[in-house]
């Protein structure tokens, strides 16, 4: 395997050298002493009108390790054990037959205890699953011990981003957990939610170039087609509740 070993302060050093060769060509300012002025201006440290942040250096500590989902699985939910064994089998079926951090291990089972969780975690550490695992068992398990029926329309779980960039990020993670069924449903709630389904189809195809979803995702507000008499499968969802 051909390993590549990232230069971090050769790049920095690079960028403060041509950046500013790359802003005096777009001003047309072509050498001389406001070339040079302006270039220290820009690049001077500790000036507030440096272009530049000074570096920062962190230590990039692996993530401790947990155990696999499949030891998390019980039929009967404990604290230890509190997924459900079709919560198990659903995320493998999505590719998810790895171990998990300590930190998303502790975030499940602090879920099934009702506890109130604040995972704080570096890029990559898994943070998504942190959350999206326990609502989906929660969803399944609830199904499966009859206190609730997913057939029935109805919002049974909020996921709030600050910025809809994130949303739209999210979407296909949810996707790639929940395509390979369809009791359980989702819509990203953004002004990007057609009306109908003709409206999301048309967009989607003509304007995005993309495929119709799988029916776990719901890309209209009124869930079914009324002037094509096209539905999407899988359970209604009364958006009007939003």
């Amino acid at each position: 395997m051909n390993h590549f070993q990232f230069d971090g302060y050769r790049a920095y050093t690079d960028l403060r050298h041509r950046y500013p060769e790359f802003l005096l060509d777009t001003v047309g300012v072509r050498g001389g002493p406001l070339a040079r002025l302006l270039t220290e201006f820009w690049t001077s440290e500790g000036r507030e009108s440096s272009l530049f942040a000074p570096i920062v250096v962190q230590g990039a500590f692996p993530f401790a390790p947990g155990i696999p989902l499949s030891e998390l699985s019980s039929d009967k939910a404990t604290t230890d054990k509190p997924l459900h064994p079709k919560t198990v089998a659903l995320l493998a079926k999505a590719g998810v037959d790895y171990s998990l951090f300590q930190h998303q291990v502790q975030a499940i089972r602090g879920a099934r205890a009702g506890k109130s969780v604040v995972v704080a975690a570096g890029t990559g550490s898994g943070k998504t699953e942190s959350f999206l695992f326990p609502i989906i068992d929660r969803l399944i398990r609830d199904h499966e011990e009859g206190r609730d029926d997913l057939s029935r329309p109805g919002v049974r779980a909020l996921i709030v981003y600050p910025l809809n960039a994130l949303v739209n990020s999210q979407v296909d993670r949810l996707l790639g957990l929940l395509s390979g069924q369809q009791q359980i449903t989702f819509a990203y709630y953004t002004s990007r939610l057609k009306n109908t389904f003709t409206e999301a189809k048309n967009h989607l195809q003509n304007h995005l170039r993309r495929p119709i979803p799988p029916a776990c995702q719901i890309i209209d507000r009124k869930r079914r087609s009324a002037d094509s008499g096209t539905s999407q499968a899988g359970p209604m969802v009364h958006h009007t509740s939003w």
